[in-house]
Parts: structure tokens; C-alpha cells; sequence
């Protein structure tokens, strides 16, 4: 349906990609200027948004699940309303009119996130912590 739509709508700046993993993710991460995760689910922890944020890369998420707690407003990307096409269309277009120094800065800051805070230290110190918590 949405293929249909881009087809005759004209769009020359649409592709469809499917899923994607390995080199060829890597390579659309790499050539990006940000992505967008338009869940209507309330995903949990959606780890497209750390593959993202790996590469350096802003996201545009929807307000669901745990989404908002990882893209922040203005600082990892941007959020919009999941249910209203009108919002995500309005930040899609403020992403695209946003300087490529601040996209760059906004993927540094995802970057330095995710690096920061979800690594296998971090995980053991507060696992380990919890543990210590749960035995008091």
C-alpha cells in the first residue's frame, strides 16, 4: 500500500529497503541523515534506536513505550505524537532543514549516549547493585 502510494505520488526520494543487518545496514546507517522509528507498538527497549545512535545518527521516535526514554527531545532527535502523521511529516521537515553541524552534533551526543550508558560495565554495576539491594 505504502509502495503503491510512493508510486504514485512520484516520490523520487522514497526507497523501501526492508529489513537489514550486517554491512548492509551498516552502510545505510552510514549514508543517513537520521531514521525514523514510527512504532505504534509501545516497544520496550527498540534496538534500532541503539543501532542508530551507534552510528552516530539522530532519530525521529514516536511517543510510545520506551522510545521517549531514550530519544530526547531536541537533544538525540526528535519526538513526535504516534498517532499523528501531520506532527512526524512536521519533523521530518525540521530535520531536513536543520544544519548538517547540529545533525552531526545531535548524532554525536546519541553516540556518546549509548556508548556511556549501555555497555557491559555499566550493565554489571547495576545488576550487581540491584543484587546487593535485593539481598539487604
Amino acid at each position: 500500500m505504502l509502495k503503491d502510494l510512493a508510486r504514485t505520488a512520484e516520490l523520487k526520494n522514497v526507497r523501501f529497503v526492508g529489513p537489514k543487518w550486517g554491512v548492509d545496514l551498516d552502510n545505510l546507517l552510514k549514508n543517513c541523515r537520521f531514521v525514523i522509528v514510527p512504532s505504534l507498538w509501545h516497544e520496550n527497549f527498540p534496538y534500532v534506536i541503539l543501532q542508530a545512535f551507534a552510528a552516530g545518527k539522530p532519530v525521529l521516535g514516536s511517543e510510545r513505550g520506551g522510545i521517549p526514554e531514550l530519544v530526547l527531545h531536541g537533544k538525540h532527535g526528535w519526538i513526535y505524537g504516534s498517532s499523528n502523521p501531520r506532527e512526524l511529516a512536521y519533523c521530518i521537515q525540521e530535520a531536513f532543514g536543520t544544519s548538517n553541524s547540529i545533525i552531526q552534533e545531535m548524532g554525536e551526543r546519541a553516540k556518546r549516549f549509548v556508548t556511556n550508558e549501555f555497555n557491559d560495565e555499566v550493565f554489571y554495576q547495576r545488576i550487581e547493585r540491584i543484587y546487593r539491594d535485593v539481598l539487604r
